[in-house]
């Protein structure tokens, strides 16, 4: 047995130039950045596919163009779906020209009216595919016509409201349920041209049954068509409305000819004479719309071997079996099975997305919808987060890093310990050669320093207070405002000095013993230094345990720089991969999904960046292990030379020493503190000073202004560039730190002529002991305090006062930017 499948035929567009689109589009939105945003060959190529897939190519071909541009299609409609007409389209398609339909041009400003009608025509290809192929391998033709049902079906569910003919949801649904009815067709035949089809009887008439269902369907497409309008032009080419109502009678007689056939191979004569009966009606009916001119179908063998079978059955019925004929039976009693499973169009569609989309992101990359924007912007603070973190956690690394060898001292720990080794003693107590060292640098700091006389710049600055004063008493009345609040500044000043000078005066006995260096080492020394026991004489294999422990302790030592190495380079490559990190086409992808769904979906997209993070948590974490193994190391070292077994009185000699060692700590802070912001005091009253002078002057011009010929303004003038040209000199530039507000004044002062505030130089950081280069932590020549007159920099312990500029408390905040150099401040020098 034969069949045959109907002809469909493909619509047919007029010319599009997506490139001129695009260009437009992006010139619009970008201006002259359009260019980056745009590329010329992808958009040509975009071209050349919609021509291709609207050409003459043979079926494959031309299936693989429509199914590719569709996938483009697909790709910008996720990105435009929400402002379609920013892009300006607009496609012309024409309706199939069967014999019953006339060719009409429809024309939409819509994206969905193209991807429907390329839909259209892969749907149509396929069916082509199938026809072709219905002889030669029937089996792949039952695939496509599989494939073509679910691409109508897909449309007869998404596309609404279409204008097009072709396109109107009740005919997709019709031409789904067409090819679906095809495909089971075609699956049927496979079991009725097999060997012995009688035994299969019960499974073909199940087949068939659905078959004439589906056929039924179609039929009621035509019928419902002819109610509505008796005088409606009928979708598709002459006779397909007899065929599909020829085809539901011949299936219908099929299954109730099988299902007669089974009922007789069970013994049940009368039933299956009275299904017999009913095939017999149906393949009467099927000649009634039997297509004319075709010799596939061998309908009239069919009739003829129906019509044989019942007389049998009547014939031995009447003869032997006697049985019970129903006067009525139904199909329904029939189950029907469908072979056909529909395959989802986006599982067809699938393998052509993942081709285009790294094509599509160069063709729209700058068509992205704005909701996609602000989900990336979400995504990338969460990035931002996490990167934040891990720096975090490096820079506390770091200081970890830092604060262990500068307390410590390792590297020169380390090079004393294997020099004393190697001379085979240990002559004294490393901690103790710590301490000497550094007392050695603090008392060079201070003898070098010319501020190192406390008293005698507390009388200097006493001084120049009382310089001020009586300038200011030789003011002119008419200047007392301005006298007034110069002494206000003097007193604010007054209480920063006491500020600076509380305490260095509270540590100058220690600040004096820093100045006297043989008092200073008899005052060390007193505390009970001594010299050890060669290390020989201890115990051989003590020193084999020495060696060891400082090899391994040196060893740890050069790991640090591998770790930090590590960390930083893992830093950098997270850095960068962050930079390149774009889920824009992942975000297009699921931009229908909720909040939470997004939520895990930036979560699992970070994951990325874990083997970045856990290499730098992995350095970090053996960090502090060596860390331990360093301090349990030197423990170690230090109870082998026996330097921690000590006497009791020599523990107390010991926390003596410790305390005059933390004396002469805070002395010295205090001190660099000190010598780091007296010079702004000085630079201060000197100014403050200067102006007072020319506030005296500025009266005596005044008095006898009717005496003189020239004007006040340009006496102002005079004072304006004078005070413009203070500063301080190169050798005390200080940080100021940031200006205060200025203080809102009384309205007689704001209408005067102002005198602008002398200029403020900068102030060089106060350099704690902390290296500024991290990647050499030796460097004998760091910056480690404050450079004045020529005076060696101050080496400080570990924990650094707080930073002045940045603290409330700091005595010498007044002198960063005084009232008195208000350019408000000066209100009468001009009348």
């Amino acid at each position: 047995m034969k069949t045959v499948l109907l002809s469909l035929k493909v619509k047919d567009t007029e010319p599009f130039i997506w490139s001129k689109v695009l260009s437009s589009y992006l010139k619009r939105s970008y201006g002259p950045q359009w260019t980056q945003f745009y590329n010329a060959p992808k958009n040509k190529e975009l071209d050349n596919l919609r021509i291709n897939a609207n050409s003459d190519l043979a079926g494959e071909a031309m299936l693989e163009q429509n199914l590719k541009y569709y996938a483009y299609l697909e790709q910008m409609y996720l990105r435009i779906r929400k402002q379609p007409s920013h892009l300006k389209l607009e496609f012309t398609w024409y309706d199939v020209e069967y014999e019953y339909n006339g060719t009409q041009k429809y024309t939409q400003q819509t994206l969905v009216f193209e991807k429907s009608s390329i839909l259209f025509n892969i749907g149509v290809i396929f069916a082509r595919l199938a026809k072709e192929k219905m002889y030669s391998d029937d089996k792949e033709s039952i695939q496509l016509l599989t494939k073509a049902a679910s691409c109508f079906t897909y449309m007869s569910e998404t596309f609404l409201n279409s204008p097009s003919v072709d396109l109107q949801a009740g005919t997709t649904k019709f031409l789904g349920t067409l090819l679906h009815a095809e495909a089971q067709e075609l699956f049927l035949l496979r079991l009725i041209n097999g060997e012995n089809p009688s035994k299969r009887a019960s499974l073909i008439s199940k087949l068939a049954y659905t078959c004439s269902q589906l056929y039924e369907s179609c039929t009621n497409f035509y019928v419902d068509i002819s109610k509505d309008d008796p005088y409606a032009v009928l979708y598709g080419g002459i006779g397909w409305d007899t065929t599909v109502a020829f085809k539901f009678s011949l299936y219908e007689a099929l299954a109730a000819y099988n299902y007669a056939l089974a009922a007789e191979q069970t013994g049940k004569i009368g039933v299956a004479l009275a299904f017999m009966k009913k095939a017999s009606v149906s393949i009467w009916n099927a000649s009634y719309s039997k297509m004319a001119g075709n010799e596939e179908i061998n309908f009239e063998g069919i009739k003829f071997t129906i019509e044989d079978k019942l007389k049998s059955l009547q014939k031995d019925n009447d003869y032997i079996y006697h049985e019970v004929v129903p006067a009525d039976v139904n199909l329904d009693v029939i189950k029907p099975m469908d072979a056909i499973k529909l395959v989802p169009f986006h599982q067809i569609l699938k393998p052509y997305m993942d081709a285009t989309s790294d094509a599509s992101n160069e063709i729209f990359k700058g068509i992205v919808p704005v909701e996609i924007y602000e989900k990336e912007s979400i995504y990338s603070e969460k990035k931002s987060d996490l990167l934040r973190k891990e720096m975090e956690d490096l820079e506390a690394a770091e200081w970890e890093y830092r604060s262990f060898i500068e307390f410590t001292n390792l590297p020169k720990l380390i090079t004393d310990l294997k020099m004393r080794l190697a001379n085979r003693s240990l002559s004294e107590d490393p901690q103790v050669t710590m301490m000497k060292q550094q007392i050695q640098d603090w008392s060079t700091t201070v003898r070098s320093s010319k501020l190192s006389d406390i008293s005698k710049q507390n009388k200097i600055i006493l001084q120049k207070r009382n310089d001020i004063i009586k300038l200011l008493s030789q003011a002119s009345p008419a200047n007392m405002d301005d006298v007034v609040k110069i002494k206000s500044s003097l007193v604010q000043a007054s209480k920063a000095d006491e500020k600076l000078f509380l305490p260095v005066k509270s540590c100058i006995e220690e600040i004096k013993l820093l100045q006297n260096p043989s008092l200073l080492w008899s005052n060390f020394n007193s505390f009970g230094v001594q010299e050890q026991p060669n290390l020989l004489d201890i115990d051989d294999s003590k020193n084999d345990q020495i060696k060891e422990r400082l090899k391994q302790i040196s060893e740890h030592y050069e790991n640090f720089s591998l770790l930090r190495e590590e960390r930083s380079r893992s830093l950098e490559e997270l850095k960068e991969w962050m930079k390149q990190d774009d889920i824009t086409k992942i975000l297009i992808l699921n931009h229908d999904k909720s909040d939470s769904e997004m939520e895990e979906l930036f979560k699992n997209e970070l994951e990325k960046f874990n083997p970045f993070i856990n290499r730098i948590k992995a350095t970090i974490f053996k960090q502090k292990n060596i860390i331990n193994d360093i301090k349990v190391g030197l423990d170690t070292i230090f109870k082998l030379t026996d330097i921690q077994n000590k006497p009791s009185g020599e523990r107390i000699k010991e926390e003596q020493r410790n305390e005059f060692y933390e004396r002469l700590q805070k002395a010295i802070v205090a001190f660099a503190v000190f010598q780091r912001d007296l010079p702004k005091g000085l630079c201060f009253y000197d100014q403050l000073y200067e102006m007072s002078s020319k506030l005296v002057q500025s009266g005596t011009n005044v008095a006898g202004e009717q005496q003189s010929t020239q004007p006040a303004t340009d006496f102002v003038t005079s004072v304006e560039n004078n005070m413009h040209n203070l500063t301080l000199s190169e050798s005390k530039q200080l940080d100021l730190g940031p200006t205060p507000a200025i203080p809102e004044l009384p309205g007689a002062l704001l209408n005067s002529a102002p005198l602008p505030p002398p200029k403020i130089p900068e102030r060089p950081q106060f350099m704690s002991n902390t290296n500024p280069n991290p990647n050499n932590m030796n460097d004998d020549t760091t910056n480690n305090g404050l450079e004045t007159d020529g005076a060696p920099k101050p080496i400080l312990p570990e924990k650094l006062p707080p930073h002045f500029t940045d603290n409330p408390d700091n005595p010498t905040a007044f002198y960063n930017a005084p009232s008195v150099f208000s350019e408000n401040m000066y209100s009468k020098f001009s009348k």
